[in-house]
């Protein structure tokens, strides 16, 4: 018979790697749809803030969930996320790669769901588009999780 003695690092190890955190982005925040007890709330227009921010949640989890809003369904309606286009104008790792020693992460399959939408990240402009599935900064925050290692990436956007 097979065994082994696990020891108390391991049992951490394994508590970090199921320890699910949310996230969510200042403007969903800010909506008060969501009550934001028990969740990290991230505001990404400061980079370098981003980025530390994430490395923090980093030490914590290898597994995060990514709430934002979204438009074009009732109020309140929550809906899956398997893509993004980053359509903000920016990219949270320009000018950072050296200082976190990579060059740019591989964001294919990103998200864990395979079924949800593909939402397009317009971040300060989200307020000027009318479109179906559009977002804020989930893909900012999600692109900075990759590059520092986080495996396990869920998105979720909800309808305001």
């Amino acid at each position: 018979m097979w065994s082994h003695t696990y020891s108390t690092r391991d049992n951490t190890i394994w508590k970090k790697r199921l320890k699910l955190i949310k996230i969510y982005t200042k403007r969903l925040a800010l909506s008060k749809l969501l009550s934001t007890n028990e969740v990290t709330v991230v505001d990404v227009l400061d980079n370098k803030s981003l980025i530390n921010h994430m490395l923090n949640i980093k030490k914590l989890t290898s597994s995060i969930e990514i709430w934002d809003v979204t438009k074009g369904y009732n109020p309140g309606c929550i809906v899956e996320v398997s893509d993004h286009i980053n359509k903000t104008g920016k990219n949270p790792l320009f000018g950072n790669q050296k200082a976190l020693g990579i060059d740019f992460p591989d964001i294919t399959s990103l998200y864990q769901s395979e079924n949800g939408v593909i939402t397009s990240c317009y971040g300060e402009s989200f307020d000027k588009i009318n479109d179906k599935n559009i977002s804020t900064w989930m893909c900012h925050i999600s692109i900075v999780s990759r590059a520092l290692g986080i495996e396990r990436i869920n998105a979720k956007l909800i309808s305001i």
